[in-house]
């Protein structure tokens, strides 16, 4: 694919930001290629509370109890094992999950998590 950086404004603020060849190919990779993001990156992590996102497990180590997951966007998120779905008890590294993200005492963490069964 011939990927290229791209001028986007977001449809909620209006401010234009640049949906950038990184992305792109990170959304390749995940098998979604003909996303292309509304929200400019600060609009979405705004509204990702709440709402089911899908990323990948970038590593997660089950002895630990503890991770962290790459989202579309390309940034990471941890996750712990408290902060698994019912009858989850572990992730596997480059699997593809579904989760929320909720604030912690220690910044932003994905919750609700469960595989997709890649």
């Amino acid at each position: 694919m011939n990927f290229k950086d791209t001028m986007l404004t977001c449809e909620k603020c209006s401010r234009n930001f640049v949906f950038t060849v990184e992305e792109q190919r990170r959304l390749h990779k995940m098998g979604m290629a003909d996303y292309e993001p509304s929200e400019c990156p600060t609009c979405r992590q705004m509204s990702e509370k709440g709402v089911k996102l899908i990323g990948q497990v970038k590593w997660y180590d089950s002895g630990k109890g503890y991770g962290f997951i790459t989202k579309a966007d390309g940034s990471e998120i941890f996750v712990h094992r408290t902060s698994l779905s019912a009858g989850v008890y572990s992730l596997s590294d480059g699997e593809s999950v579904e989760f929320e993200i909720q604030q912690s005492n220690k910044g932003p963490e994905a919750v609700n998590v469960a595989p997709l069964g890649n």
